[in-house]
């Protein structure tokens, strides 16, 4: 690890949060934030799906929503580490939801967008 002589506001107040001088403060390098977004498509409205893409994010380090669109689709946007990324929605595909998707359909996004935690909208 390193000595970070610039850091950035979220991190110098992680060094704050671990009782050390930010200028003395040693992180980890910071890891590629990714952002994207997905459209699934199916029977994926009134059977718990938001609420199931929930529950499995919990197990993850992604933040971000999921909500249901008007045209019967569901929209779920997520940001993280991309290896946390494909690991959360391998993990959707192949719970029970999985049986509900007739397609997904992925878009990658600004991957500055930030999110506090993972809700459903």
């Amino acid at each position: 690890m390193r000595i970070n002589r610039w850091l950035l506001d979220s991190e110098r107040t992680e060094c704050f949060r671990l009782g050390v001088e930010p200028t003395r403060c040693k992180l980890p390098p910071r890891r590629m934030r990714k952002c994207c977004q997905i459209f699934y498509e199916g029977k994926v409205q009134g059977v718990g799906f938001r609420f199931s893409i929930k529950q499995i994010a919990a197990g993850y380090d992604v933040t971000g929503y999921v909500k249901n669109l008007a045209d019967g689709r569901v929209e779920l946007v997520i940001a993280g580490d991309k290896s946390e990324l494909d690991a959360f929605l391998e993990a959707i595909r192949t719970s029970s939801l999985g049986s509900h998707i007739s397609s997904e359909t992925r878009a990658e996004m600004d991957s500055k967008q930030t999110f506090r935690g993972f809700v459903i909208q």
